[in-house]
C-alpha cells in the first residue's frame, strides 16, 4: 500500500471521493501500511468503504468516520490510481 500511495496515486481531497478511489491508512506515524477500496459518503464526515479486515480474516464493508481511530488506525489520504499513456515503457 505504501508503494502505492508514495507512486501510483493521485491524491484527491476526502469530500471529492468517488466509489472505487482508494482510502490509505496506517498503524505508524510515517508509512501507509493498510487500503480500501472507497464505497459512498454516508454523510459529510462518515463514509463506507471495502477492505481485507485482519480482524476478521475476511473482506468486509465497514464505516470510518473522519478523524477517528478505529483498530488503531488512523486515516492518512484518499486518492486514484494515476493514469499511464500505453506507449510508454515500464
Amino acid at each position: 500500500m505504501s508503494d502505492l500511495y508514495n507512486w501510483n496515486t493521485t491524491l484527491v481531497p476526502l469530500e471529492n471521493m468517488r466509489p472505487g478511489d482508494i482510502i490509505f491508512y496506517t498503524s505508524k506515524e510515517d508509512d501507509v501500511t493498510h487500503g480500501g477500496l472507497f464505497v459512498k459518503w454516508n454523510d459529510c464526515d462518515n463514509f463506507t468503504y471495502i477492505h481485507a479486515s485482519a480482524v476478521y480474516k475476511q473482506v468486509i464493508t465497514e464505516t470510518w468516520t473522519v478523524g477517528e481511530e478505529k483498530w488503531g488506525l488512523k486515516l492518512v489520504a484518499g486518492g486514484r490510481l494515476k493514469k499511464f499513456n500505453k506507449e510508454e515503457n515500464y
